[in-house]
């Protein structure tokens, strides 16, 4: 008896181990997949290995050697540069780099109304620049976030002044971030008196 209660437990075991396998089983979130279902995952996955595998041979290697095409063309022009600043006198150098010429009340009157417009309060201080002649104008701007940006935007904006921001850092003031300073640089301006 013991015998045949054994191989039926062993034969049920079988037909169900062949059901599940065919059918795969789902209780809650414990999941037996099927063996086709397991077919189809791993024809997934070696379809997503195949897609991984070309764009690493085709798209990434193409772009590879586009930056090395790019980084040839830059040093070749960085060479080129070089050849033609050779011969060329600090003071043409510095003329390049210069900012137009300003003057002084000239800078006053067109900062002071950008600033008026934007409802912030500024004030520059002029240091020696990086070439004899010209003036490196440093910033400091106080007011609301909108105030200082449209204030920058503004003097960025403004064609009669050509102005480039560099070093442009922001802090809060106030505790409560409702007033900020700024503070910014623009470099190699010549300014007459």
């Amino acid at each position: 008896m013991k015998k045949v209660v054994l191989i039926g437990i062993i034969i049920f075991a079988i037909f169900l181990m062949l059901f599940i396998g065919l059918a795969g089983v789902k209780i809650g979130n414990f999941e037996l997949p099927s063996i086709k279902q397991l077919a189809d995952k791993n024809y997934q996955i070696d379809a997503k290995i195949a897609e991984t595998n070309k764009l690493t041979t085709d798209y990434y290697l193409g772009k590879d050697s586009e930056l090395n095409s790019e980084s040839k063309k830059m040093a070749e022009a960085k060479e080129e540069f070089m050849k033609l600043t050779a011969n060329t006198s600090e003071k043409e150098i510095v003329n390049a780099m210069t900012e137009k010429t300003y003057q002084i009340d000239f800078l006053y009157t067109q900062l002071g109304t950008h600033a008026t417009e934007a409802g912030v309060y500024t004030e520059f201080t002029e240091v020696t620049g990086d070439y004899e002649g010209v003036t490196d104008i440093n910033f400091v701007v106080e007011g609301t976030y909108v105030g200082i940006t449209n204030f920058i935007e503004a003097i960025e904006n403004d064609s009669k002044l050509n102005y480039r921001i560099k070093n442009f850092k922001m802090v809060s003031k106030e505790e409560d971030g409702s007033v900020l300073k700024a503070t910014f640089t623009v470099k190699n301006v010549k300014i007459t008196y």
